[in-house]
């Protein structure tokens, strides 16, 4: 018990230095959350507060998230630490590594020794994003690695209580919707391999049953929301996007890793492994179906691989097991600590952000430059900013209907109506027929036809120095962002909708602070009480204004 709690507590100190290090690199926004995980916070929020499962108050349910068990995780902290969500979600991710690492840790040292076990936790954290989306994204990633992990491990060991794993799998049919095609296979391989009893698929079975009941009784789909406004419009489609992702895992993100993998799964296939292997198989058994899973589903639009992070720790805990396994002295053992150290080395250096920080002289230990999901970080930070303008500007009674393609950030500090326009929180268009296979991958949710039946009254709340320089603003957002103009169908360079929305100069009676809004014209027109909205741009009159486009 001794030797386990000094482990927990040296693993501890490790990540604490991982996570003050990436906080450093990326910066002043880093313990707020990505975007995405702000659409987690507002929903906790919301259910502390008894509004129930909507992302606006009053507003109707939706299940704009993907990891229930996570939701109720973070709402239980946020009613328990009175609101302060950044730092539950904070501990709740560091709990769930340490525990992660700690399990890889014991489990790689039962069957090597201490050094090749804290060499496979290097290995592991030293991933590109394995910090960055496992501890400081405030997503579900921690959780679902975690319980995965904790799956391989009890496979493992016949002496496991059969109590444990189930929970462990009702666990997971609960926390990733994937979760619920792995865990019934997980139990049916335990059942075959340590001969139960049928019936101890049953618990696992009626979780799931249990989940999509509930949705459909409480939102009225079997899946989430974000499953109907993100996936591509045809299965061949998901299919050709999983194995781009996977291709994009193995040469941006992690080749070191995915070279063990396959490693280890060609060593699986061609010889037949030890009956004290059992940890190798099942740890690569499960990251086999997490990468199956990625592939159905297509993988996501984020950089550094997120759905594969989770298979990390277990890819490098089954091949330091493997190597060591089959060598007989100390020097061939000694060869499985230099495989390792080499892949730290190469997952140092490896991402291609690196050898731009090389040639430009900044420092390169553990990912010294920025992290390539930054741009979430700031992106959430830049929306709670958009919010709290919005809401200063207006009276309580007077907030706008507020249309944003990047909710999180924005409805967690905005409490007035906030409306997804690419569905993820909105079933009016997620759900709304397809028109074609347009938009960015995993943003194909947005429908033109919707947004003219119901359109936003505000699109975007933002400060400038100047008129001029908001002009600009919208000017370089409406005619030189490909990436947006393809998420969007070309939608703000329709006469139609330039017709309708126009950049208005925003100032709430005795205060000094201006704000710009992009807005309806309609609704702007009847804005005559504490608030004066001057209109300063039609993108109509491009020319007459002599921006340079």
């Amino acid at each position: 018990m001794k030797h386990k709690l000094l482990v927990v507590l040296s693993i501890t100190a490790v990540v604490l230095f991982c996570l003050w290090w990436r906080a450093t690199v990326i910066g002043a926004h880093a313990l707020t959350g990505i975007d995405d995980a702000n659409i987690y916070y507002t929903y906790a929020r919301n259910l502390s507060d008894g509004f129930g499962p909507v992302f606006s108050p009053g507003s109707s349910r939706v299940e704009g998230f993907t990891s229930p068990a996570w939701l109720l995780l973070l709402t239980l902290g946020y009613m328990l630490t009175n609101g302060n969500i950044d730092a539950v979600a904070l501990t709740l991710s560091l709990i769930c590594l340490v525990s992660t690492l700690s399990i890889v840790f014991l489990a790689a040292e039962r069957h090597t020794n201490t050094w090749t076990a804290y060499l496979v936790i290097l290995a592991s954290i030293s991933t590109g994003g394995f910090i960055d989306w496992l501890l400081l994204s405030g997503m579900d990633t921690g959780l679902w690695t975690l319980e995965i992990t904790t799956a391989a491990v009890l496979m493992a060991r016949k002496s496991a209580p059969g109590t444990l794993f189930t929970v462990v799998l009702c666990a997971i049919a609960v926390t990733r919707p994937e979760g619920m095609m792995i865990a019934p296979l997980l139990a049916a391989t335990d059942i075959f391999i340590r001969k139960r009893s049928i019936s101890y698929l049953i618990p696992v079975v009626a979780t799931i049953i249990g989940v999509i009941f509930t949705r459909m009784m409480v939102f009225g789909y079997p899946f989430p929301n974000t499953f109907y406004a993100k996936v591509s419009p045809s299965f061949l489609t998901n299919i050709r996007d999983g194995f781009i992702y996977i291709v994009k895992w193995t040469g941006l993100t992690s080749l070191p890793t995915a070279i063990a993998f396959a490693f280890v799964i060609y060593t699986i296939v061609r010889r037949r492994l030890s009956a004290g292997m059992d940890i190798v198989m099942s740890s690569a058994g499960i990251s086999m179906l997490v990468v199956a899973a990625v592939v159905i589903e297509g993988g996501d639009h984020f950089e550094l691989s997120r759905f594969l992070q989770p298979v990390t720790a277990l890819v490098w805990l089954a091949f330091a097991i493997m190597l060591f396994e089959k060598q007989s002295t100390s020097a061939q053992r000694r060869a499985v600590g230099y495989a390792l150290i080499i892949a730290v080395a190469i997952n140092q250096f490896m991402p291609l952000s690196m050898i731009k920080s090389i040639i430009i002289g900044r420092q390169v230990f553990f990912h010294t430059t920025l992290s390539k999901i930054t741009y979430e970080f700031d992106l959430a930070a830049e929306g709670r900013m958009q919010g709290t303008l919005l809401k200063s500007q207006f009276s309580a009674d007077e907030l706008p209907n507020l249309g944003s393609f990047t909710v999180g950030g924005i409805s967690y500090a905005y409490p007035g109506e906030v409306t997804d326009l690419l569905g993820l929180n909105n079933t009016r268009i997620a759900h709304a027929k397809s028109e074609g296979e347009v938009g960015k991958r995993n943003h194909r949710g947005f429908k033109k036809t919707e947004f003219y039946a119901y359109p936003p009254e505000v699109l975007y709340c933002f400060t400038a120095r100047s008129d001029s320089d908001a002009i600009h603003y919208i000017a370089d957002l409406v005619f030189d962002s490909p990436d947006f103009n393809t998420m969007t169908h070309g939608l703000l360079r329709e006469e139609r909708f330039q017709a309708m929305f126009s950049l208005y100069r925003v100032q709430q009676k005795q205060a000094s602070t201006h704000v710009w809004l992009f807005a309806r014209n309609d609704w702007a027109e009847q804005i005559h009480d504490s608030t004066t909205l001057t209109p300063i741009w039609s993108l109509l009159d491009v020319n007459a204004k002599g921006v340079n486009l």
